[in-house]
């Protein structure tokens, strides 16, 4: 075909299978047959590419460790003393993950009115050579926490916060 898509009575068959069941086909690169709720689609769906020196795992109270580092995550009150790198426990949403960067990612540092890049943040102040490493804390919002840059305007601390979270990072 003039897309260099492969037709046949196999292909035919796997569409008509989709479109009674749902699911989807690639059909050649990018595009595929998509079928949901009785509607069929060809549409091109482009592969999130993420880095194989990718870690994420959920943050657990106390120590983790990530990439050699220990990121100890403490529970405080607003009656203790607390560093620039804690945040309102309370406006975390979902489950909490340490991880490195990801394509994509953006935060609204604290006290910032825009939402920057993370890509440009670490092109004005982390080394090539040190972005992989990095430590983020993130909810199923995004960033709310990196290492070296700082917290997200979404989590910072108010006179409403009533749990806080610390973060401190330790090289081993």
């Amino acid at each position: 075909s003039e897309n260099n898509m492969e037709v046949n009575s196999k292909r035919i068959l796997d569409i008509d299978s989709i479109c009674e069941n749902g699911g989807k086909i690639n059909l050649a690169g990018n595009i595929y047959a998509v079928a949901e709720n009785n509607i069929l689609k060809i549409t091109e769906i482009n592969p999130v590419v993420i880095s194989e020196e990718t870690v994420c795992f959920p943050m657990e109270y106390g120590k983790n460790i990530f990439r050699g580092k220990t990121v100890t995550a403490v529970i405080k009150t607003t009656d203790d003393d607390y560093s620039q790198n804690s945040f309102d426990a309370d406006k975390l949403t979902g489950i909490a993950v340490i991880r490195n960067r990801m394509p994509g990612d953006r935060i609204k540092l604290k006290g910032n009115s825009f939402t920057s890049s993370v890509k440009k943040l670490f092109n004005s102040r982390i080394e090539a050579a040190m972005r992989n490493d990095i430590c983020f804390i993130a909810d199923d919002e995004g960033p709310v926490f990196i290492e070296k840059i700082g917290i997200a305007e979404r989590v910072r601390i108010t006179d409403d916060t009533k749990k806080i979270l610390e973060i401190s990072i330790d090289c081993e």
